[in-house]
């Protein structure tokens, strides 16, 4: 998931952001760190619970950053802002559920969304 977020976040950085203004090497980089925190808490998670937890922590501080990053983009665009969307993974198959406001993509393959 942090990997999505990441990919997501350059991919629309690059798009609606000059490329040298310090807000998009900000988004990016706070997508990187997360992920590279989670990777290195998952590699610590063999030797020490508690630096696994501790980079876990800093990753989710990255991530509200972010967050807050896209909410003052859109607030400064005068775009509306959407709720809040919780992602959960289906045990039995490889689909992603989550609620979707565009009702032509919740059939898009190898997608299934529920509202």
């Amino acid at each position: 998931m942090a990997q999505l977020v990441y990919d997501l976040t350059v991919r629309s950085c690059d798009r609606y952001l000059e490329k040298r203004s310090r807000t998009h090497d900000q988004m990016v980089q706070a997508a990187r760190s997360g992920v590279q925190n989670i990777a290195e808490g998952s590699q610590a998670s063999g030797t020490s619970r508690n630096i696994e937890f501790r980079l876990t922590n800093v990753a989710r501080a990255g991530f509200e950053e972010l967050r807050l990053d896209y909410e003052d983009f859109s607030r400064q665009r005068g775009l509306e802002e959407w709720a809040p969307v919780t992602l959960t993974l289906a045990m039995s198959s490889s689909h992603f559920l989550a609620p979707h406001p565009n009702p032509s993509l919740r059939k898009a393959k190898n997608v299934a969304f529920r509202q």
